[in-house]
């Protein structure tokens, strides 16, 4: 991997203000792609900081987002996502020998499938491999 450069990302926090966080982008030499460092607060195609999505997904009386759809979006999107970030530990934890001391957090999921490569993008992808 070769520094490239950075772009800004735009995201919401958990109090509903605006920020910007400054993502490094690499070019990956092996398969010519550009990749994206993705910091711990942030989750992968999402415009909520990772806390303010956990809250959401934790409790009815979220306060960020401020509409409801987008409440309901974010809570259906992690219940379609949620049996396959758990498969993707449990399979990681046999393969790799993990210490399975606590149940994993929504870090810990979202940190180990992006960082495996088992991060899904699209709906339909979760939906097909839960047959």
């Amino acid at each position: 991997m070769k520094y490239y450069d950075r772009r800004r990302r735009k995201f919401r926090d958990l109090n509903g203000d605006r920020q910007t966080a400054s993502i490094r982008r690499f070019h990956c030499l092996f398969c010519k792609r550009y990749h994206s460092e993705i910091p711990d607060f942030l989750v992968p195609y999402k415009r909520y900081s990772r806390e303010a999505i956990e809250q959401v997904c934790q409790s009815d009386r979220a306060l960020v987002p401020e509409e409801e759809r987008s409440r309901q979006r974010l809570r259906t999107w992690f219940r379609s996502i949620a049996s396959h970030l758990l498969a993707v530990w449990q399979r990681l934890v046999k393969l790799l020998l993990l210490p399975r001391e606590k149940a994993p957090t929504f870090q810990d999921l979202v940190k180990i499938c992006v960082n495996s490569g088992f991060w899904v993008t699209t709906r339909s992808a979760v939906l097909a491999t839960s047959f």
